[in-house]
């Protein structure tokens, strides 16, 4: 399990990312999730199966039960500087 001291020295190696409180993600999906978005999502994927000749053994799943979409107060998250994918 990584602890303190590994992340102090991931963050000294990457000094793009800052740790920050995150954005609840309700509002995001919320307008993200029209079918053109959808329908893009899909090409998007397809174009990447295709390229990289994924295997079914490559697939992966995960299930988003637990993942909350409001964060508490006190949740901090590591992500690049100065980036919000969704400002309003």
């Amino acid at each position: 399990m990584a602890g303190w001291t590994w992340l102090n020295g991931f963050r000294h190696r990457n000094p793009t990312i800052s740790l920050r409180s995150p954005e609840s993600t309700s509002a995001a999906r919320a307008r993200a999730l029209n079918k053109v978005q959808i329908d893009q999502y899909f090409q998007m994927l397809s174009g990447v199966l295709d390229h990289h000749k994924f295997l079914p053994n490559d697939y992966w799943n995960m299930d988003e039960t637990g993942i909350t979409t409001v964060p508490s107060k006190n949740t901090k998250v590591l992500a690049t500087k100065g980036y919000r994918p969704f400002a309003v």
